[in-house]
């Protein structure tokens, strides 16, 4: 719901703020935004893209892709050292 946007979009603008904050991060995400939408500016209007969303279109979403034929499972085995019981 409403509550669970809201929550998201504080988590992320918070996440989006910190790696802002160092000159490196930004100078790589204006090289980004320059390079894939060939405008850097748009850096500016990432975090009102996001707030955009409503929480039923949210929701919409994740029942449309967030389903089992589009999930993919990993299954990771430990090697077994030569030499070790």
């Amino acid at each position: 719901g409403e509550t669970e946007r809201r929550r998201a979009l504080a988590l992320l603008e918070t996440a989006w703020v910190t790696e802002l904050q160092s000159a490196g991060s930004r100078a790589d995400a204006l090289s980004k935004f320059a390079t894939y939408h060939d405008d850097p500016t748009l850096l500016n209007a990432e975090l009102a893209r996001y707030a955009a969303v409503s929480a039923d279109e949210a929701t919409a979403f994740a029942r449309r892709y967030l389903v089992a034929e589009n999930r993919a499972t990993l299954l990771y085995v430990p090697q077994v050292a030569e030499g070790v019981a």
